[in-house]
């Protein structure tokens, strides 16, 4: 008596989106809109760890060009991983700051046990030469702000955690200014600073003009046995070749330990780089670092080398599959995707599809794709500029993914969006990726409890919304505003379905789809459709 065969599918939409998810093991499991027109929401992602210390890890969203401090002085949001609800909001301090630009998980820099939060605002601050703040994740307070040296330093572009090198109780910090001028224009600088106080424990210097000596860097692993955490700093221009380098140093001297050199000319190796945990089961950390702009492929396909940690031997290569996608953007160590015990990597290529972006990630164990999601946007949206590892945000025991796309404009042009992918054990909603105006769509739920009662959601934005109308308590669908589109019976074998016809007129356009199964409150991943 419940079932609703077909119904009308009322459509008032004025935004033109759309959505594409390639085969992928993971289902959008949370999604986030930017605030405002230009904000571009979603330029750097992170995940700190669990902030909030609910047992679920957290993530943090940068908007460098958001207005509330000022135009362009940026912001950041963490987010809880949990219910998808906004934690805390943080603001560029001037406008043109670009607050935001890079956030990343800082170690527990104040000793409390809780993690922190560095966030980096590369054109603020003394002389525009960019600044970096922690902050407290107990309660959002500034630990310390760290602060360029000269105009156009781009200070904070990169920044990173690299653990409690001095033993001293407290996690230290690593910063880039890859526009720094010592050794000539752009030469560029990497710098360790202590959390304790801020004082400067070690510092790196490119040697020649146009290096840009820490454009990317990042903590690590202990790689040399003294039981301390080392580090990488990017030089994506060094060599006679501007091919790039990568510089592996110890964490407890700052001591140099061995160097990687790009292959190509221009080709920016080094201007990305992560850790991934350990691949190759020796004990020590491996890493991934980002060519983005090899040809190998085609001009600017990208190429990204995955190294032994120990050794620095290559145990991987992974090349983008056309020109101009620049494959390895961005690369995220998220964990262990697949369940098999070893951690994996996740590589972006945001200008891939028309700069619709993609996300591929591949098996640490053996280098074979594990799936590729695709970006949402009919064109523009770069999904995938930032990738990070989201934790385990489902509980399942597997990796999960948060990845920014921040020209989407779901919300208003330029506004930018968030999404996590998770891999979703139950209530798992399929539709069509394209449907047209004028026929049938139908939206399958499978995995429900047998007999309960599916309803089924659409609307325009994403947004995290109470399912208070169902009587639910701590649960939430992912679409703002959400329109009831209709509700069916699960059957013996866990299935529902409901047929909606989609009026005329509506193409160009996107919706956002989500069912509940009511008796227990649970939500199905989010599907886009896009209207043609």
């Amino acid at each position: 008596m419940w079932s609703v065969r077909q119904t009308v599918f009322l459509l008032a939409f004025g935004f033109a989106t759309s959505g594409l998810q390639m085969a992928s093991a993971q289902d959008l499991y949370l999604a986030y809109d930017g605030p405002a027109q230009g904000d571009q929401f979603g330029t750097s992602v992170a995940c700190p760890g669990d902030v909030d210390l609910d047992g679920v890890p957290d993530f943090l969203v940068g908007a460098p060009f958001h207005d509330a401090g000022g135009i362009n002085a940026g912001m950041a949001r963490l987010i809880s991983g949990a219910s998808g609800e906004l934690i805390v909001t943080f603001y560029g301090d001037f406008a043109d700051d670009n607050f935001g630009r890079r956030v990343r998980g800082a170690g527990d820099v104040d000793n409390d046990g809780v993690p922190d939060l560095v966030i980096g605002a590369e054109q603020g601050g003394n002389q525009n030469g960019g600044y970096v703040v922690a902050y407290s994740g107990a309660d959002g307070t500034r630990i310390v702000t760290l602060h360029g040296a000269s105009s156009n330093d781009h200070f904070g572009f990169a920044v990173d955690s690299v653990g409690d090198v001095n033993q001293d109780g407290f996690a230290e910090l690593l910063v880039g200014a890859f526009g720094a001028d010592d050794n000539g224009s752009n030469s560029g600088i990497a710098r360790v600073y202590s959390g304790a106080n801020g004082n400067i424990l070690y510092g790196f210097w490119g040697l020649d003009a146009g290096d840009q000596m820490g454009r990317a860097v990042a903590g690590i692993g202990d790689l040399d046995g003294d039981g301390v955490g080392d580090f990488l700093l990017g030089v994506p221009f060094a060599g006679a070749t501007d091919a790039g380098q990568v510089q592996v140093h110890s964490g407890a001297t700052g001591n140099f330990l061995y160097r990687l050199d790009g292959q190509e000319s221009g080709e920016m190796f080094g201007s990305e780089l992560t850790g991934l945990g350990d691949l190759d089961n020796d004990g020590f950390e491996d890493f991934a670092v980002g060519a983005p702009k090899s040809s190998l492929q085609g001009i600017d396909s990208g190429r990204v080398a995955v190294y032994s940690g120990f050794a620095g031997a290559l145990l991987f290569e992974f090349l983008g599959d056309a020109e101009g996608i620049e494959f390895g953007n961005s690369i995220s160590g998220p964990g262990d995707l697949d369940g098999d015990g070893v951690p994996d990597v996740s590589i972006s290529a945001p200008r891939a599809l028309n700069n619709r972006g993609y996300v591929r990630s591949f098996r640490g164990s053996d280098g074979i794709e594990i799936h590729t999601i695709g970006g949402p946007g009919i064109g523009g949206g770069q999904f995938g500029f930032s990738v990070a590892g989201a934790g385990d945000v489902n509980g399942d025991g597997l990796a999960d993914l948060v990845v920014g796309s921040p020209f989407q404009g779901n919300r208003a042009p330029g506004a930018g969006n968030v999404q996590v992918w998770a891999t979703l054990g139950s209530v798992k909603m399929t539709v069509p990726v394209i449907s047209h105006g004028g026929t049938i769509l139908t939206m399958d739920v499978e995995q429900a409890m047998p007999s309960s009662v599916v309803h089924y959601y659409f609307g325009r934005f994403s947004e995290n919304t109470p399912l208070t109308s169902l009587g639910c308590t701590e649960r939430y669908l992912q679409i703002a505003n959400p329109v009831l589109a209709g509700i069916d019976l699960v059957d013996a074998t866990g299935v529902a379905s409901l047929s909606v016809l989609i009026p005329a007129g509506t193409s160009g356009r996107a919706v956002l789809l989500q069912a509940v199964e009511a008796d227990s409150c649970t939500p199905s991943n989010l599907q886009w459709v896009i209207l043609e």
